[in-house]
């Protein structure tokens, strides 16, 4: 038993350090929307690290998730091996998770090229929020990593039909992740013939 609690223990030091890191690095861009990072947005950059002991359990899932499509985007397969399974963790220590942070959790499975897992989690999102773009978005993707493209066309397709009207909702996560909604309805039109 003591041997699990210095895991456990060493496990949170490593998470400590991850989360830390990019404070203490330069302003970057969020891989998933093209634009500004949306967790470097409402953290200074440089200077002393934040309160760890404030950060909410959500707040460092986030920030893993910056981490690694940070490494996703610059091809750093080390980086993404190392801190993926950080951060899918990180996730699920965090339930219950909102849309957004089910969007992302969805996003590093499909990174680990865990499309099942991927396609179940958008689906536990949907189930909340059956309307919702992103979650709607990493369905289809998820369904194309599977294989699915029958799958695939009836979420790109629901993905269009509610477009206008979700777009309308003033969301957060639609406002950090506009460039890739932009991108998905492209995308979706393309998967759709529209």
């Amino acid at each position: 038993m003591p041997v699990m609690w210095w895991i456990t223990g060493a496990s949170l030091v490593v998470l400590a350090l991850v989360i830390a890191w990019p404070v203490l690095q330069p302003r970057t861009q969020d891989l998933t929307t093209g634009g500004t990072a949306p967790f470097e947005g409402a953290t200074p950059t440089g200077g002393a690290p934040p309160n760890l002991s404030s950060m909410t359990p959500i707040e460092a899932a986030d920030r893993l998730y910056q981490r690694v499509m940070m490494a996703v985007e610059t091809g750093d397969e080390a980086t993404v091996g190392q801190f993926l399974p950080m951060a899918l963790q990180a996730y699920e220590l965090a339930r219950p998770l909102d849309a957004d942070g089910t969007y992302h959790l969805a996003t590093l499975q499909r990174a680990a090229f865990d499309f099942e897992g991927s396609l179940a989690t958008a689906l536990e999102g949907l189930t909340a929020a059956p309307d919702h773009l992103l979650l709607l978005a990493a369905a289809g993707e998820a369904s194309e990593g599977l294989g699915d493209m029958d799958a695939a066309r009836v979420y790109w397709q629901r993905f269009l039909d509610v477009y206008e009207s979700e777009r309308a909702r003033p969301l957060a996560e639609y406002e950090a992740h506009e460039f890739t909604l932009e991108e998905s309805l492209t995308h979706a039109r393309e998967v759709t013939g529209s």
